[in-house]
């Protein structure tokens, strides 16, 4: 009887530390692959940046969105400022701040935002991408 229980316990201890040893190399970062097509996309938001903003601004925020996804955070960009944003920007306020900026580009028809406020807005973009493990330039 006491072996069955020791055979159980060393069971689950087993499955315990192979889901956190998955979930652990899950969060682990960034592949190479990743990062390319996190580069392109950067690269592209900065040639399409002079004559269209506004789509340069929604592109910056798809792009952050595309990077949580690959670091397997799942849920609305809002959902993941909420539940984790604290711990991975080191301005997460800044963050909030060019999202609603985004959502606003999106959602308001007559919205329209300046270049200053959009080199602003990609600079804290850019910074978030830092926090996230991949260096765009």
């Amino acid at each position: 009887m006491n072996s069955t229980f020791f055979l159980i316990g060393i069971f689950l201890l087993a499955a315990l530390l192979y889901l956190a040893l998955t979930f652990y190399l899950r969060r682990g970062g960034l592949r190479a692959a990743q990062l390319r097509v996190i580069m392109r996309g950067w690269a592209e938001i900065q040639r399409t940046f002079s004559t269209n903003p506004k789509y340069a601004l929604v592109e910056a925020d798809k792009l952050l969105a595309y990077t949580l996804k690959q670091l397997g955070y799942s849920g609305s960009m809002g959902e993941v400022l909420k539940r984790r944003g604290d711990r991975l920007f080191s301005d997460l306020d800044g963050v909030w701040r060019v999202h609603k900026m985004r959502n606003r580009a999106v959602h308001e028809m007559h919205y329209e935002v300046t270049a200053k406020e959009t080199t602003q807005a990609l600079a804290v973009f850019r910074h978030a991408l830092w926090d996230l493990g991949a260096e765009v330039r």
